[in-house]
């Protein structure tokens, strides 16, 4: 009886700091670091299926993409996945990532690889200001090593990541840590999630730390809600919510909605769906940046 009210008291405390965070989320709305953190990739949204939810995953955190967002959740995938994801984004630029997660008793593993392109961009200097005819292919690669294991109060999870930039001849090497953690709630199908993201350097400068605190519900086995508070040292704090509705066995709607202002930023709004056949899963989102165009991202998960 002594452990089961201690793993109870636990549950109360995470759900406390949760409602917590939501609730007075308002007063943290402004920050002064806007602009003030380098490693742009790992602002992205990684995951195809957080991307149709409006951003919010760090309670879901059901597949391998969840190392992105909180590697606590490779303990929810299944023994073996792989996960490759094609995002064509904006102006030509797009980003692929691939992610395998094993998980075995109270341990999992996970792996993720992460390449962005810029496209290529045609060099001009001072005296040739409308191209010397030389082109060049900007980007990024981001590598990462993540691990989970049950503590029965909550899945803890962390992970490292190794994050290399390049403009030209210019190269820039970053390394990162986050740490995740998920917990069951005292409410039936309600469960809790949070991470920090992005503790690290990348040549001289700050990674953009992120803090993610999320709630995920099943309302029944057709409908569940889940949302996010993030709060990054270098932006405004956002609130993301989305919804899954599976009318079908195979067939799941998505759709979601942030509190980003960007410019550009479009409805901050977003929806997709996911194709189930057997332990084969297609994902599809479609996320709109008003002026600058949409944005297609489709992703597969194969379990084995």
């Amino acid at each position: 009886m002594g452990k089961l009210r201690l793993l109870n008291k636990y549950k109360l405390i995470i759900l406390a700091v949760f409602v917590f965070c939501f609730s007075f989320s308002a007063a943290f709305a402004t920050n002064s670091q806007t602009g003030t953190s380098g490693g742009a990739i790992l602002k992205l949204d990684q995951s195809v299926k957080a991307s149709a939810l409006g951003g919010s995953f760090v309670a879901l955190a059901d597949d391998p993409t969840t190392i992105f967002y909180n590697p606590a959740g490779l303990l929810f995938t299944d023994e073996s996945q792989l996960s490759f994801a094609q995002n064509n984004w904006l102006l030509g630029t797009s980003y692929s990532t691939l992610c395998y997660s094993h998980s075995q008793g109270k341990d999992a593993l996970g792996l993720a690889l992460s390449r962005i392109s810029f496209g290529e961009i045609q060099e001009t200097t001072g005296t040739d200001r409308t191209g010397t005819g030389r082109y060049f292919s900007p980007g990024s690669l981001l590598c990462m090593f993540s691990w989970a294991r049950d503590m029965r109060w909550a899945y803890v999870g962390a992970s490292a990541k190794i994050l290399q930039q390049n403009l030209d001849t210019y190269q820039e090497n970053g390394l990162g840590l986050d740490a995740g953690l998920l917990s069951r709630t005292p409410i039936d199908n309600l469960r809790a999630g949070a991470s920090i993201l992005n503790l690290g350097t990348s040549g001289g400068n700050t990674l953009p730390l992120t803090l993610i605190f999320g709630l995920y519900y099943d309302i029944n086995d057709k409908w569940s809600v889940l949302g996010d508070l993030r709060m990054p040292r270098d932006n405004n704090a956002t609130i993301h919510l989305g919804g899954e509705y599976t009318p079908l066995s195979f067939l799941t709607l998505r759709g979601g909605i942030s509190s980003r202002n960007e410019e550009g930023s479009g409805g901050n709004y977003s929806l997709g769906l996911g194709l189930h056949f057997g332990k084969f899963n297609l994902d599809y989102a479609y996320v709109p940046y008003a002026e600058l165009g949409d944005t297609h991202r489709v992703g597969i998960t194969l379990g084995f």
